[in-house]
This record gives C-alpha cells, structure tokens and sequence, in this order.
C-alpha cells in the first residue's frame, strides 16, 4: 500500500508503473525483481528502472527459490502481490501530480466519495459521543453543502470529512467552547478572503451554526431584544350581571346544508422548508428562526396567509392562504 503516491516524483511513479506492467525492477544494488511468467518461465529483459533499496522492500512479498547463477540477486515476485496507491485529487489544495494520467492505463481506479449523511453522523458519533447528534447532524450538513459549493467553483479547498472530525473531536474535549470556536482551527485562512468568508458565513447561518458573532460597541456581545414597556394599571371598563335567569336565551342546533367547494381548495403537501436562517446565529435576539414560505405572488393575484399552526405531535407547519382576487384557499403542510 503506498500512501499519498501523488507527492511522489514522476519518475518514481514510472518506476511503480513498470514494476506493474512489465513486472521487473532492477534496485539500487544490483537486485532485480521480477515477475515469473505463467507456465513457471522466467521474464527476461531489461530493467524497468532504478529505485532505492527502501522502495524494494515496500513492494516484494516473498520470494520464489532461483533458477539461474545470479538466483541470490532476484527477488521473485509473489503470485498474490498487488499493489494499492492512494492519492488525492490533482490540483489545489494538494497540488499533487495527475496520478491517472501517469498511471491510469495499469491500474483500476476507484473515487471514494464523502460519506452520506448518516454514515458521517455515525462515524463523527465515535468521536464526539457526548455532543449532541442534532449538532452533528448540523455540522454534517454544512460541510455538504459547502463541498457542493467547491463543485459549482464557489470555494477552491474541499472541506473533507478529516476537517469535521477535527471539529467533533475539539467539541467533544472542550464542551465549554461554542461550534463558531471550534470552526476558526479551520476555517480562519479564509477570513482573508472576502468572498469566501462571506459564502462560509452564509453557509453556516442556514444550518444555525455562527461562524463568529459580530459585537457591539466597546467588544460587547451583539443583543437585540425588544425594548420593554411596562404596561399601565387594570382599569374597569365594564360590568355584565345577569339578574333574571328565566330571560337567558335557548340554544338550539341548527342544521346547515354547507356547499361542496373542494374545487377551490388547493393542498400542497409534503413541501420542505428551504433556507431556514437561524435568528441567534450571530446575534442575541428574541427571533428562533426565519423562512420563505413559498407563497404564489403575480401581477393579477396574490395569496396571503390567513393562518399557520404547528400540529401538535407530528411537528408538521399547516399554513392557510388565500388568494385576493378568487378567494380561493391553499393549506401547505411543511417539515
């Protein structure tokens, strides 16, 4: 297994690619490797390249008895012998060599992509067991998104799952400190960077995470609340007494023949929240959270939301709107 083989010079990785195609290397010594050709033959030819003697030692599994005068100077190869190279992708931040393009045609690569949500929750789990999962899960969803940002070309260094782990495992040791805190051993070479400071801030605030709090006057901490007003004593407006008890009404039921107009109701369901911005992510505000709700808005009609409740149980948001000009009603049910 060699690691980080994308560091390593062009014409050690020829060496490597040789070794694998034609199955011989001659070492700094004088030794060969060489690779016994099916029917128990013998591969001839010259060597593939130079190596150091160290390098040798990394790739021979064992050896096969000689069969020739100089059988105590070449190293078989053994018939299970594979070899593993781990890189990384070229270019920035690794500023590796093109490992496929050297190397692509003898070896089978594969891309190991991040891990899913639950997988990396899982994983930062045996890390950080006494953080909360919902703050994993946060943090999770941030670095997703902004490795998506590193796809579309917005950020230049991929956020890996190493980078999280670091932050888990920092959360986990120092449970005093915020996740902003435990974000800066990362995340402060980009305060240098305008643009990306800003799409990190913008990034971490979706998901509730503050990256840093801006403060007040003299360094204080950013509140905003409410200002307080103290409300003015009870006065009595009026008093109702019933004297007679015979002259109160009867109440009947009253049956109603009620108009089928199903037609005009519109239910928009299973909808997601988008873009939920969390109110105390970088200030201290009576505000939880803030969203969009995805309201039909034209030149000749608009909707408006008559009412929202939260269902008890479910946790699911019932909105009811109604349009301007129809009247007609929409419900959305989100999550």
């Amino acid at each position: 297994v060699v690691d980080e083989a994308d560091k390593a010079p062009l014409e050690v990785v020829c060496v490597l690619k040789g070794l694998v195609e034609d199955g011989e290397m001659t070492l700094a010594d004088g030794r060969r490797i060489l690779r016994q050709a099916e029917g128990g033959g013998v591969r001839g030819g010259g060597g593939g390249g130079e190596g150091t003697g160290g390098g040798g030692g990394c790739v021979v599994a064992a050896g096969a008895g000689g069969r020739s005068e100089d059988a105590d100077r070449i190293i078989w190869v053994h018939p299970s012998f594979r070899m593993f190279l781990l890189a990384n992708r070229p270019g920035f931040p690794f500023q590796g060599n093109d490992l496929f393009r050297e190397t692509g045609d003898v070896y089978a690569p594969h891309v190991v992509e991040n891990p899913d949500l639950d997988s990396e929750v899982q994983l930062l789990q045996g890390y950080a067991p006494d953080v909360e999962v919902g703050v994993l899960r946060r943090l999770s969803s941030a670095f997703t998104e902004l490795r998506n940002q590193v796809d579309e070309g917005l950020l230049t260094y991929p956020y890996s799952t190493r980078e999280l782990v670091n932050v888990t495992r920092h959360l986990q040791q120092f449970p005093g400190e915020s996740i902003g805190e435990a974000l800066r051993d990362i995340l402060d070479f980009e305060r240098h960077d305008a643009h990306a400071l800003g799409i990190l801030r913008g990034v971490l605030q979706r998901w509730g995470i503050p990256l840093d709090a801006q403060g007040g006057a003299g360094g204080a901490a950013a509140v905003e609340l409410a200002a307080e007003r103290k409300l003015p004593a009870a006065v009595l407006a009026e008093r109702w007494l019933l004297r007679r008890v015979d002259l109160v009404p009867q109440v009947s039921p009253l049956e109603i023949q009620v108009r089928n107009c199903t037609y005009m109701l519109d239910f928009k369901g299973g909808q997601k929240l988008e873009s939920i911005l969390a109110g105390r992510s970088a200030r201290f505000t009576e505000e939880l959270a803030r969203w969009r709700l995805p309201l039909h808005s034209s030149p000749y009609e608009k909707e408006m939301v008559v009412e929202a409740v939260v269902l008890p149980g479910s946790g699911y948001l019932c909105v009811l709107m109604e349009r301007s000009v129809t009247g007609s009603i929409s419900v959305i049910l989100q999550d």
